[in-house]
């Protein structure tokens, strides 16, 4: 995420952690000789812990079909940790549970967050940021090695307040007040325009706030390459950072806005409101880019098991054309094009017999969502031609 980066600086932040690993590491001792004490846990490493330890123990219940237990002690949770933004997987096997026991309110409830993040409050986003970023919630920064989340900023990305390696700008801490300072400066008002790609797309202007940047930094890296961080042999005309909102990371706009809102949150500053936050996204996407998402496919799933068929219609004809259906083959081998995660999805959903039963029952409607709704699964085994 943020400004962009270099490969060298990957290999920097992973040489470090590398190096913390080794160091962390108890000698081998002679034996008889006992190992040095631990350090003592801090209580906020002790309630995360806690926290993971407790909806580890509900995703076993849920995986040895113990739905009934599994939904009490989630809810036992929930009361103590309000504001507790599950991982998405986990949310959605406490909703099908939910289905399952014919609790549907509650079904839409516990997964709804994962669709409409944005519309949570500030401390929720921040938190479900957090879980983009680290994997968990309560997380340490320094914590080696570092955890990593859906987002895959910390692969090349440190996030410390004494951070010493020698790329500073790899440091994700301090990104929003450095961000701030760039975009008045001579040197990205007059950057250059001989990058791979200059503007986001024709006529999107450049970033005019530290919240502008961030924005324009995930969705078009290489718009503004800070000089010394583009990839080696170049000329700094390039990124090695990816377009966070594109494959293989997929990042919805409503993510990006959480893991900027525990930037802003991290730093002390006053988090911007929401529709800032959406339009500096949605000055930097395209509409076709406006894509849509499964979480929204699901969300209609539940719906539909509530039976408010005009909702489960409305969330997948907002979703369904704008989710990916296939992305490039990592490897020499088989097709170019592949089916993409949302599309495993589909058929997922498709083949579940508790989802969708009533729009199944609608052939007006499976005609307009064939992949989701038909039975014959033939089609998701056709890659499109070239």
């Amino acid at each position: 995420m943020k400004a962009s980066v270099i490969m060298a600086g990957c290999a920097i932040m992973l040489l470090f952690t590398f190096t913390a690993i080794s160091e962390s590491q108890s000698p081998v001792l002679p034996p008889g000789v006992p190992p040095p004490p631990r350090k003592p846990e801090s209580d906020s490493e002790k309630q995360s812990r806690q926290r993971q330890e407790t909806l580890l123990g509900i995703w076993k219940l849920l995986a040895s079909g113990r739905d009934r237990t599994a939904t009490g002690e989630w809810e036992q949770f929930f009361a103590v940790n309000p504001h507790s933004n599950t991982l998405e997987t986990l949310a959605w096997d406490l909703a099908k549970a939910y289905v399952r026991l014919g609790k549907y309110d509650e079904a839409i409830a516990v997964y709804k967050p994962h669709y409409h993040v944005a519309n949570e409050s500030v401390e929720q986003r921040a938190e479900l940021g957090e879980i983009l970023l680290f994997g968990e919630v309560g997380a340490t920064p320094t914590k080696v090695p570092a955890p990593i989340g859906k987002s895959q900023c910390l692969l090349c990305h440190g996030v410390s307040k004494n951070y010493s390696g020698s790329a500073p700008y790899l440091n994700l801490y301090g990104v929003v007040k450095r961000a701030a300072l760039l975009v008045a400066s001579p040197e990205y008002q007059q950057r250059p325009k001989d990058t791979v790609q200059p503007e986001a797309f024709p006529g999107s202007g450049f970033a005019t706030s530290a919240l502008e940047y961030l924005a324009e930094s995930n969705v078009c890296p290489s718009c503004y390459v800070v000089p010394g961080y583009g990839s080696p042999g170049t000329g700094d005309s390039e990124s090695p950072m990816p377009a966070v909102h594109k494959p293989p990371i997929s990042l919805t706009i409503d993510e990006m806005i959480a893991i900027d809102t525990w930037l802003f949150k991290s730093e002390g500053e006053e988090v911007p409101p929401l529709e800032a936050m959406r339009a500096a996204y949605e000055k930097f996407l395209p509409s076709q880019d406006h894509r849509g998402s499964y979480e929204g496919i699901r969300l209609a799933s539940l719906y539909d098991a509530k039976g408010d068929l005009e909702k489960a219609i409305q969330l997948l004809d907002k979703n369904y054309t704008g989710v990916p259906r296939y992305e490039s083959n990592p490897t020499p081998i088989g097709p170019p094009l592949i089916p993409s995660a949302a599309s495993r999805i589909l058929a997922q959903l498709r083949d579940d017999p508790n989802l969708f039963v009533h729009l199944k029952q609608k052939p007006e409607i499976v005609s307009k969502f064939p992949e989701l709704l038909k039975v014959d699964t033939s089609g998701l085994s056709n890659v499109p031609k070239q």
